[in-house]
């Protein structure tokens, strides 16, 4: 049988690996996609209280991505909201931190989306632009012969190209192939991400408490039929999640609205929970012989932050920008080489590393039950609430507009 061929081949549609994907079309590279499951009209995460129980926070310089991408906002903004605030405060003292949108002259931080409406949408621009997407089979082998890359997939066909795209998540097939080697740190933790409605309005405003057991996240999302929604992401010790997933429903609605110090009064209804266990993880190399790793395949971040799908965008837009040159003229036959690579790796891996380091500090600093410990990040917060040079630098790089990530094209 013979191969399929073109000049890149992304494996994996999701968020990242679909954006990726126009992105490179758009330059006129020949992109070709595999994914082993197309979404369908209905979230696999669907909930009785929101359209997906996953929800990403999109940071402006993603939107922007979006929208330089051609990604119709109509088909997946509007189940969203937009956030205009953001507070998170110290379970274990009285500091507390509170963001806005004006200290920066913006009229948002970022907006509140459940997952698969975005990546349906991503989806159908795919088709619009023409994308070849191969869907239904698994990448089962890979070897990289000469400047092209040969891609087996578990149906007995082969596709070949110049440069393969590693998009295909945190368990990703293709790294592994391809012999990168992860760094994986086990957290000890588990999160729980559901939705909820709430007695009292969220306010257009993204809340964190930072509790000795780990981070709770309000998210606001749209009101529905007059009642608050938030998207819940709650992140505990291994063993205390496991009991609390065993909740029922009146159980687990109280056991949230204790943990969040009854600040919206009582929490009226919870959907059903999704748990995994946390992990951080990070490849040695983000590059080899006719591949580079892009979003999650790359790099896997705690979601107290709530920034990996920002951090997977940041990669693309890169990816773009590096590769703008030799697919403007004769070096299509050189976009596997690691050399060309070497810039994308050295901006992103450099600026993922440090979220990851400043994660994993957050983490221990916050789960710390030293007195002094206590004193200190308290009067930290405080600190840097009343910084205002050092808070709207902090604003600026989590809503991703000091990123080194290169300008909108």
């Amino acid at each position: 049988m013979r191969a399929r061929r073109a000049d890149i081949v992304v494996v994996g549609a999701g968020v990242v690996g679909a954006c990726a994907a126009l992105a490179l079309a758009r330059l006129g590279a020949e992109v070709m996609v595999l994914e082993r499951r197309a979404p369908g009209a209905k979230a696999p995460t669907a909930g009785v209280l929101g359209e997906d129980l996953r929800t990403l926070a999109l940071s402006p310089a993603s939107i922007a991505l979006l929208e330089e991408l051609g990604v119709d906002e109509a088909d997946w903004a509007a189940a969203g909201c937009a956030y205009s605030a953001m507070e998170v405060w110290d379970a274990e003292g009285t500091g507390s931190l509170r963001f806005t949108a004006q200290e920066v002259g913006v009229s948002e931080l970022g907006r509140l989306v459940p997952h698969h409406p975005l990546a349906f949408a991503l989806w159908q621009t795919l088709a619009l632009e023409g994308i070849t997407c191969i869907t239904g089979a698994s990448v089962t082998g890979m070897e990289a012969r000469g400047s092209r890359t040969t891609v087996r997939l578990d149906d007995g066909s082969e596709v070949e190209a110049a440069l393969v795209v590693a998009a295909d998540g945190g368990e990703s097939r293709v790294r592994d192939l391809a012999g990168i080697e992860l760094s994986v740190e086990d957290t000890g933790q588990r999160a729980m991400a559901t939705l909820a409605e709430l007695e009292r309005p969220h306010g257009d405003t993204a809340w964190q408490r930072f509790l000795p057991t780990g981070p709770l996240a309000f998210l606001p999302l749209p009101d529905r039929h007059g009642r608050h929604r938030v998207s819940v992401v709650w992140s505990l010790d291994t063993e205390r999640a496991i009991a609390i997933e065993a909740l029922d429903d009146a159980g687990f609605a109280a056991a949230l609205g204790t943990a969040m110090e009854g600040r919206f009064g009582a929490v009226l209804a919870v959907d059903r929970r999704v748990g995994f266990p946390l992990r951080q993880s990070h490849a040695e190399t983000y590059r080899a012989p006719g591949v580079v790793l892009v979003g999650d395949a790359a790099h896997v971040l705690h979601p107290l932050a709530g920034q990996g799908m920002n951090l997977g965008l940041q990669d693309v837009r890169v990816l773009r920008d590096e590769l703008r040159r030799p697919l403007s003229g004769l070096g299509r036959n050189l976009l596997g080489d690691p050399d060309l690579l070497y810039h994308y790796e050295r901006i992103r891996r450099g600026e993922n590393a440090i979220m990851l380091r400043t994660m994993d500090a957050l983490k221990r600093l916050f789960a710390a039950e030293d007195p002094g410990v206590r004193w200190l990040r308290n009067e930290g917060l405080r600190w840097v609430g009343d910084a205002g040079v050092v808070k709207r630098i902090l604003l600026r790089q989590a809503m991703g507009l000091d990123s080194t990530a290169g300008e909108p094209a």
